[in-house]
């Protein structure tokens, strides 16, 4: 039949309309489960609308510093540079789609509608999913800014052009540059072409910063040049994002052009779009693979090993030196070794680059008006490496855990003694940027780092809380109710803290006793562990 795609596509969208509708529906019999999902979302915006939009604050003040036009111009060009170069080099050789779900493999694939018609709608239902979400950041964010920079609500639209574009572009280069790649034989072509014109912008930023004294202002200077905003569809998307935040004309004609180049694109994929079952099921399958182990830890990965690898031998601690619970430390030890890349290295730079450009622009200000910035990213930071890497989720369903001796707290502090040291490597390389670059003394970067190592300790032992009392198998559904636990902990710190800074306008003793009142419930709840481990022992 000759509108057989159309009607497809118009059954397709009518299916997932009703979902939706059921999930609604569904989400008002069980508000608490709805709660919970938007929670997880929306938590860590309210934190910064609260922390960064009264005036006169520590965060407003940063706000002030870090939130202009050309810098958040500069930040946008250089990673949408990133990712579409990324995009590009890697869909020569292998084709990784991302908009495509194990019910389209399972259902869709095998039944009668044509190739394109699924990978028409998989798109469109992609970039919609996603341009909710985004909007939700967007008014989030633009509410933040709006405190300290001017906003020209009307060029918004702009914003959510952009964001719908997006995914469909991004989409539609990966199948095309793998189709080309591979029908026209020209992959090697295209990456030379890539690495080329990497070169060239790598060049054209050296060269003009040698004998600058101020690079970084130098960098962004030159990324906020008119070269950059002619670049293809990577400046006039930048031009779109800023909108909003700058005077100048709106991008009316570099959007027109946009949205005529990505419609092009997209019909040419979908043109293309006849054989790509096989690459797509591939995908699908390995990130449900990742889904379906979400409460796993490298421990898990360590188990099914191939014996070969298990074999490998590799330098650990003596074990002579570790006996009893604390000889977890030396089981992490080899795990580490057995699983470890350059993945943690790379941790390590990414946080100490972050934090220099950071402390860079902070650079002459005062620490109590930047403090609460980083005990914010300690926080959030350490709250989501605990639900990622605590081996207790491992450990507690082994029955050596309880048969070893030793008490229920050191075996705690055993298994958690490699991630909480990795954690603080991170953050003290976090910090050492602030010497150089703010006005602190070295007993308030110790008092921060202090702050940082009570906040990983509370973190870990809220998710041991909740490991504890909860089912061994939730596959990461307790994740909002973690971070609520992690926060709960910290109360009783943060409201001595705060009256401290409001009543007495002391910063340094509301630190102080911040971090004192940490180690006592941290004292309190590891005394405890040995009933919570007894509970555990008979259920």
């Amino acid at each position: 039949m000759k509108n057989s795609g159309f009607k497809d596509f118009l059954s397709l969208a009518y299916i997932e309309i009703t979902k939706y509708k059921n999930r609604v529906i569904e989400s008002f019999r069980h508000p608490l489960t709805a709660i919970k999902t938007m929670g997880s979302f929306l938590f860590p915006f309210i934190v910064i609308l609260f922390l960064y939009t009264r005036k006169n604050g520590g965060g407003y003040t940063l706000l002030q510093v870090i939130i202009k036009p050309h810098i958040l111009s500069a930040i946008i060009m250089l990673i949408l540079l990133l990712i579409f170069m990324l995009t590009i080099y890697n869909s020569v050789a292998k084709y990784n789609p991302s908009q495509f779900e194990s019910a389209d493999v399972n259902y869709l694939f095998p039944s009668p509608i044509s190739p394109r018609t699924i990978y028409a709608w998989t798109i469109i239902r992609k970039c919609i999913k996603g341009l909710i979400g985004s909007i939700l950041l967007v008014v989030v964010m633009v509410i933040t800014v709006s405190r300290v920079s001017e906003v020209h609500i009307f060029k918004l639209i702009y914003v959510i052009i952009a964001i719908l574009l997006f995914p469909i572009l991004q989409n539609a280069l990966i199948f095309l540059v793998y189709t080309i790649s591979n029908r026209f034989n020209l992959g090697k072509l295209i990456k030379y072409c890539i690495l080329s014109f990497a070169g060239v912008i790598v060049f054209h930023l050296i060269y003009n910063t040698v004998g600058s004294k101020n690079i970084l202002d130098t960098v962004i200077d030159i990324l906020n040049e008119k070269f950059f905003s002619t670049i293809l569809i990577v400046g006039w998307l930048r031009d779109m994002l800023i909108a909003p935040f700058v005077a100048n004309k709106a991008p009316f004609i570099q959007t027109v052009v946009l949205v005529v180049i990505t419609t092009a694109m997209l019909f040419c994929a979908i043109y293309f779009a006849d054989d790509y079952y096989e690459e797509a099921g591939e995908d699908v399958g390995y990130h449900e693979k990742i889904v379906d182990t979400h409460s796993s830890t490298i421990y898990d990965i360590v188990d099914n090993l191939e014996d070969s690898k298990k074999s490998k031998t590799v330098e650990a601690f003596n074990i002579k030196e570790l006996r009893g619970p604390w000889a977890f430390i030396w089981k992490s030890s080899i795990i580490n070794k057995r699983t470890a890349k350059k993945g943690g290295l790379i941790g390590y730079a990414i946080a100490l680059i972050a934090s220099g450009v950071m402390c860079y622009f902070l650079r002459g200000k005062e620490f109590s008006s930047f403090y609460p910035l980083f005990i914010l990213v300690f926080l959030q930071g350490a709250i989501s490496s605990a639900q990622i890497s605590s081996p207790l989720k491992y450990e507690i369903k082994k029955q050596y855990l309880f048969l070893l001796p030793g008490s229920a707290a050191a075996k705690l502090l055993a298994l958690h003694v490699k991630p909480i040291i990795n954690n603080v490597i991170t953050d003290t390389l976090m910090l050492l940027p602030i010497v150089f670059f703010t006005e602190t003394s070295i007993l308030q970067v110790v008092l921060l780092w202090l702050i940082a190592v009570v906040i990983i300790i509370l973190c870990y032992l809220s998710t041991v809380i909740i490991i504890l009392v909860t089912p061994p198998n939730d596959n990461g559904k307790n994740l909002i109710i973690q971070s609520l636990v992690s926060y709960v902990m910290f109360a009783p710190a943060i409201a001595v803290t705060a009256l401290i800074v409001i009543y007495l306008k002391n910063v340094m003793l509301a630190l102080s006793m911040f971090v004192i009142i940490s180690i006592v419930i941290i004292i309190i709840i590891l005394r405890l562990s040995d009933f919570l481990f007894s509970k555990i022992e008979l259920r």
